[in-house]
């Protein structure tokens, strides 16, 4: 349940390349027969040295700002480059937040821990988020599971770790670039119809309404 369940692992990684991964440490920390039968697989030891959310979020979103700043601007002089969301010579370029499954699970969770550990949610309200199961729904005759689409893009999982963050978050950034390149397009082209923003005002609603129903 999104509005009672906590974030253990957040992984991402760029387009070019760089990552950011932390485990989170949740308010009860699972014991290690739990934790052997869980879909995620994360070690209790590992989830016990982790930080709590609050610590984790920060730096994810200091990792966030330290990419957007240091991300080399789109050239205008290049006709066919065409930016995922406008901005300005005088602005970093927006970060788009992409995720497989975003809206009903990691976008959702991401915005209620930000609420329920009282954390700056502003930050959030600056990114783009793109869901890419609308990416790829239009234009799949089969499954959209990631692990499908793995196989369809002729992306290797192998070495990866099933339900980890950051490896999730490198098979499916190599499922869109393979996406795009197929298409003849760049990344921002194939997300630019798909970015949407964080609408806060409903979520906080949501999150009020989750409260007074646990109280």
């Amino acid at each position: 349940c999104v509005g009672r369940d906590y974030i253990l692992e957040v992984g991402i990684v760029s387009e070019h390349g760089a990552c950011f991964s932390t485990v989170v440490r949740p308010p009860a920390v699972p014991t290690e027969a739990e934790c052997d039968n869980s879909v995620h697989g994360i070690p209790a030891v590992e989830l016990r040295d982790g930080p709590e959310f609050k610590v984790a979020y920060a730096r994810m979103i200091s990792f966030l700002q330290h990419l957007q700043v240091s991300t080399a601007r789109i050239d205008d002089s290049d006709s066919e480059a065409e930016p995922c969301v406008s901005t300005s010579y005088d602005e970093p370029p927006q970060i788009l937040l992409v995720s497989h499954n975003g809206l009903k699970f990691d976008f959702a969770i991401l915005v209620s821990e930000v609420m329920r550990s009282k954390s700056d949610y502003l930050p959030l309200q600056r990114f783009g988020y793109v869901e890419t199961l609308d990416v790829f729904r239009p234009v799949s005759t089969g499954c959209v599971k990631l692990q499908c689409l793995c196989r369809e893009h002729a992306v290797s999982d192998g070495h990866l770790r099933a339900h980890r963050a950051l490896d999730d978050a490198i098979a499916l950034r190599d499922v869109v670039v393979t996406q795009a390149e197929r298409l003849g397009v760049t990344l921002c082209q194939l997300f630019a119809p798909f970015v949407m923003e964080c609408e806060l005002g409903e979520t906080l609603i949501q999150e009020e309404s989750l409260r007074l129903a646990q109280n």
